[in-house]
C-alpha cells in the first residue's frame, strides 16, 4: 500500500507553513499549487515549507512529490557507497508509490462521473 498522498490544505489567509508527512530524495522534487497554479515557497526545515504570501481563505493548497523516473545513481565498478544504493532503492518506491496516488485519484474522479450520470458505463442507455 502506498504511503504517499499529495498534501491537501485549504488556505486560511493566514496561514503559511504546511507540513509534508512524507519522504522525498531531493528538495527540487517538491512542488506546490495554490488554486491549480504552481507556486514558489521557501524550506523551514527538511519537513516543512512556507507559502508567502499566505494562500486566501478557501484556496486550493497541493503540495506534491515528483520523484524523476531518469535514473538518478549511476553505478560503476569498485566501490559502492551505502547512501548511492539507499537512493537508488528509494526512487522506484517514491515513484511507484506517486503513480498509484495519481491512478487512485483518476479512478475516483471516473467513479465520481459515472455516479453523477455525466459519463455513462459502455452498453448501457444513454439518459
Amino acid at each position: 500500500m502506498a504511503n504517499y498522498a499529495p498534501v491537501s490544505d485549504t488556505g486560511t489567509g493566514a496561514k503559511t507553513n504546511f507540513t509534508l508527512p512524507w519522504s522525498y530524495l531531493d528538495k527540487t522534487h517538491v512542488s506546490a499549487t495554490v488554486n491549480g497554479v504552481s507556486t514558489s515557497f521557501t524550506w523551514v526545515d527538511d519537513s516543512t515549507i512556507q507559502i508567502t504570501p499566505a494562500p486566501v481563505n478557501g484556496a486550493s493548497v497541493v503540495i506534491s512529490r515528483n520523484t524523476p523516473g531518469d535514473t538518478l545513481v549511476n553505478f560503476t565498478s569498485g566501490y559502492v557507497r551505502a547512501s548511492d544504493q539507499n537512493y537508488a532503492y528509494k526512487q522506484p518506491l517514491f515513484r511507484s508509490d506517486e503513480v498509484q496516488s495519481d491512478a487512485k485519484a483518476g479512478i475516483a474522479a471516473v467513479n465520481a462521473l459515472l455516479a453523477s450520470g455525466k459519463i455513462i458505463r459502455s452498453g448501457t442507455a444513454a439518459p
